[in-house]
């Protein structure tokens, strides 16, 4: 069970790494990305989900893990 849990971390790490710009845009501008697995959960996301642009010029600041 731990394996599992472990290997989806890592996907999840490696894509915020891969996708780090298009991430950052979506936190600046409250925008939730075109992306087919987020198609079901957008209006629920939509919800919570605002324009941030200080904390994307945090992350921009800091830059992407690895």
């Amino acid at each position: 069970m731990s394996f599992v849990f472990a290997n989806s971390f890592v996907s999840v790490l490696h894509y915020i790494e891969d996708e780090w710009l298009l991430l950052v845009d979506c936190i600046e501008n409250g925008i939730i990305p075109e992306i087919e697995t987020t198609d079901r959960l957008r209006a629920a996301l939509k919800k919570h989900f605002t324009a941030n642009p200080t904390r994307a010029a945090e992350l921009r600041e800091i830059g992407p893990p690895g």
